[in-house]
């Protein structure tokens, strides 16, 4: 789709943030962040649902926001104007993340996500206001983005080791405060928990977080 944007000139205009995307259709360009050489293409082969799904939602922007003038021919419209098949294609990949997307927000809601902050002061730490903080599988996320990752969820004691829960053990991939080969000064602890400190950084990426000097988790763990 072509859109009039001559009221964002100081954006699309010549030395503006976004005057790659004038006179070109460069849609990959919105979610991969390459903004030059092969990056800024109409090619979208490749991405993910939900990736694609943020795309329509980009010229779904453009038609709420700015002028709507015409049809680009070539890889989705022909040349009477009519959608190709690669573009209902699209429309049909975008629509399905967005199922994914409201599928994966129901199965999450079912189990509360861990809390975490970070301070200058005392560092970082996780918990959870009522259960035991987890490592789970993100079951779609293959499907959304096609990588796994994991989430930290509140897990009630009696759901505790339940068969096909699929949960880790937040401290089963840490090393303790007492087995680390330096001194760690005052482990924080929330309440009554146990201090943990991560030395594995695939588990902050798990979390969200991302290590600043030393990391204690207070697990909470009843075991």
């Amino acid at each position: 789709s072509v859109f009039d944007v001559t009221k964002g000139k100081s954006h699309y205009g010549v030395g503006g943030g976004y005057s790659h995307f004038s006179g070109r259709d460069a849609s990959r360009a919105f979610v991969s962040g390459n903004f030059t050489g092969e990056g800024l293409t109409d090619n979208l082969h490749g991405l993910s649902s939900t990736e694609v799904k943020s795309i329509v939602e980009w010229r779904d922007f453009y038609i709420r926001t700015y002028i709507f003038v015409g049809k680009l021919v070539g890889r989705y419209y022909d040349n009477e104007g009519n959608p190709t098949k690669y573009l209902k294609g699209v429309e049909a990949k975008a629509a399905r993340g967005a199922q994914l997307l409201e599928k994966q927000k129901k199965e999450e809601a079912k189990l509360a996500s861990c809390n975490s902050k970070w301070s200058q002061e005392e560092g970082s730490e996780v918990w959870c206001d009522n259960g035991y903080p987890r490592l789970v599988q993100r079951p779609l996320e293959i499907a959304l983005t096609g990588k796994m990752s994991k989430r930290c969820a509140c897990f009630q004691e009696d759901q505790l080791g339940q068969a096909g829960q699929n949960a880790t053990l937040v401290a089963d991939r840490a090393i303790s405060v007492a087995k680390l080969d330096r001194q760690i000064k005052d482990p924080i602890k929330i309440g009554e928990g146990l201090g943990i400190t991560f030395a594995d950084d695939d588990i902050l990426k798990g979390l969200g977080l991302n290590r600043i000097g030393d990391f204690t988790l207070a697990a909470q763990s009843p075991n």
